[in-house]
Parts: structure tokens; sequence; C-alpha cells
């Protein structure tokens, strides 16, 4: 362990890491080796492969309060590397009535008059035309249907994504809806289409 320390402190991780893990080979049960391969993992970048071995070393020695402090701290690591992910993922975004809120400068058109739709009754609308359109192009143009089909069922799969996530959905709820609409539009056809409409209904029943 001495030729392995001498290597780490001059820098040779690759020498040191390897003097190491034979130590570890030789004495499966030697905290001390455990440990230093540990600290050379931590010094070429694998936070994981540290904490594992920490781990390895404090097990054969439990009662040494210098291993526990240094697994501490790498899992304080682990957790700081870690919280910018797990916030990406519990935060989701503004809620659509707060975005709504926000001042925005709007170009003054005049508005056209007559009857204004709600969102999900022209995404109904929408959706009624694509399935007509689905059902005639066949008929018409041999191929053309699966293209249509293909491109609608993107953008449908999109707009959920978008959708789910400007109403404040967490990720994994997004991510379900997102999901279950991809498989149902590309790989079942019509389903897709029965799974947005439900998502829709679902989406605006309590709005």
């Amino acid at each position: 362990m001495a030729e392995a320390r001498k290597a780490l402190a001059a820098g040779r991780l690759a020498e040191a890491r390897t003097r190491c893990e034979q130590a570890v080979s030789l004495d499966p049960q030697s905290a001390e080796a455990h440990a230093l391969l540990a600290e050379v993992l931590h010094r070429q970048g694998s936070l994981g492969g540290a904490l594992h071995e920490m781990t390895a070393a404090l097990r054969c020695d439990p009662d040494n309060s210098e291993l526990e402090r240094r697994l501490r701290e790498l899992r304080d690591e682990q957790d700081r590397a870690l919280a910018p992910l797990l916030r990406g993922l519990e935060e989701p975004s503004p809620p659509r009535r707060l975005l709504r809120r926000a001042p925005m400068i709007k170009p003054s058109l005049p508005r056209a008059s007559g009857v204004h739709l709600p969102e999900w009754a022209r995404a109904a609308i929408l959706i009624g035309v694509a399935m007509l359109l689905m059902g005639l192009m066949p008929r018409l143009m041999s191929g053309l249907g699966s293209v249509l089909g293909w491109v609608i069922g993107a953008l449908i799969t999109l707009f959920v994504y978008r959708d789910a996530r400007s109403l404040g959905m967490s990720m994994p709820v997004t991510l379900l809806w997102t999901g279950l609409i991809f498989f149902a539009t590309f790989f079942t056809g019509w389903y897709g289409l029965l799974a947005f409409l439900a998502y829709l209904v679902s989406t605006r029943m309590h709005r």
C-alpha cells in the first residue's frame, strides 16, 4: 500500500489504481486498500466508484470514525451533484393560469367578431378533421395516409407534453400521458386519438 500511496501523491493515478486493485484482490477484507482505492477513483472523477469502495472499507472496519466521516462527505458530494437534476424533475413549469397574469406586449390587432371556442373544443375539432383526413387519404393517394398519420402522431405527442407542463403537471405525470399517447398513436393508430381526447377531457373538466 505504501507504493500505491506514493503513486497517488505523485499524481500517477493509473498506477495507484492498479496497485490498490491488486491489494483488494489479495485481501478483500482490507479496509485500508478499499479506502485508498476510493480516493484514487474520486481523483479520477468516478464518484460512484469512490462511494462503492468507501462503503466496502467501512464494512470491513465499521468502528472507524474517519472512514465514516469520509463516506459522509462523498455522499454529500453526490447529493449536491444530483440536486439540479432532482429540482428539474420536482419543479414543474409555472401553471398556465400564472403565465396568463404576466404582462405581455401584444400587437393592437382588431379581434374578429363571432363565437370564441375554448381551447379544448378547437383541439377536438382539429382531431376530428385529422381523423377524416386519415380515413380519406389512403383512398386518394397510396402510401400518403401512413406518412400523414406519423406526422399527426408526432404533433399530438409534442402538444400533450408542452400542454401538460404548462398546466403545472409533475414530470412523472407528464411523461405518463405523453408515453401513453405516443405508443397508442404510433402502434395502434386510432387508439391514439382516443387517448388524446381522453387527455383533453380529463385536463379540461376541472378548469
